[in-house]
């Protein structure tokens, strides 16, 4: 099994949540998951998953076992014709976006930022912009997670409620520990940032929404400005 340690402290990249597992493990493997999963289950106990830390809820919070697939994070199937790459669930954004690149693929949407892991970011809805794009999770087409049994249940593309109900799961059916997401030719962005009185670019909101495929307001409140302000990119 996966070595476990007493001593973690988890703090959210907020710093808005702070607390000490009894144990924290980092797998190395999936069959590590399902021995921490079935240990676990053996004493009566629950066992929880961090990602990048980046969500600010508090499901992550746990006194028992929390682990963190940070080890997980190699890329596994590359399939440029049929636009399909595997993943293990621990790959961060940030690398995954690079590893596509090499095979010049994409995701086709993404957030602001890319410090998440791809299991993190789609279990709890991290979205990007634009009416006609999906967020993260809706790129998911397959994945295998081990259940609250230690079982691996694989979930394929044809698995329909399935495969939906597990794309936003925010951890409650098990803990992932593979994707296949679906891909799109590599692409350049123009990107253009306006600062803009915030009452102009919501009367334009709807306008702005149907003339650009991506479209993003950031509103400047207090401390960094005065909420009137915000940029539109």
């Amino acid at each position: 099994m996966a070595d476990c340690k007493s001593n973690y402290t988890f703090e959210n990249w907020a710093h808005t949540l702070k607390f000490k597992p009894e144990r924290f493990c980092e797998p190395a493997s999936e069959a590590d998951v399902i021995a921490i999963v079935k240990d676990a289950l053996a004493r009566g106990e629950t066992v929880r998953t961090q990602g990048g830390g980046h969500s600010w809820s508090d499901f992550v919070v746990t006194d028992k076992t929390l682990i963190q697939l940070d080890k997980l994070n190699k890329g596994l199937i590359a399939d440029v014709l049929k636009r399909r790459y595997t993943v293990q669930a621990g790959i961060r954004l940030k690398d995954l976006i690079n590893n596509l690149a090499l095979d010049g693929l994409a995701m086709k949407n993404l957030g602001s930022m890319t410090e998440q892991s791809i299991a993190g970011a789609i279990s709890t809805g991290t979205h990007g912009t634009g009416l006609r794009l999906g967020n993260i999770s809706s790129s998911i087409v397959g994945m295998k997670l081990v259940t609250g049994t230690g079982d691996l249940l694989t979930i394929k593309e044809s698995d329909g409620d399935l495969l939906d109900a597990a794309r936003v799961s925010i951890g409650t059916l098990g803990i992932i520990t593979e994707v296949t997401i679906e891909v799109v030719p590599l692409y350049d962005l123009d990107h253009n940032t306006y600062f803009c009185k915030f009452d102009d670019v919501i009367d334009k909101i709807d306008t702005l929404n149907q003339e650009n495929e991506r479209f993003l307001i950031w509103w400047l409140v207090a401390p960094i400005g005065p909420k009137d302000n915000c940029c539109a990119r």
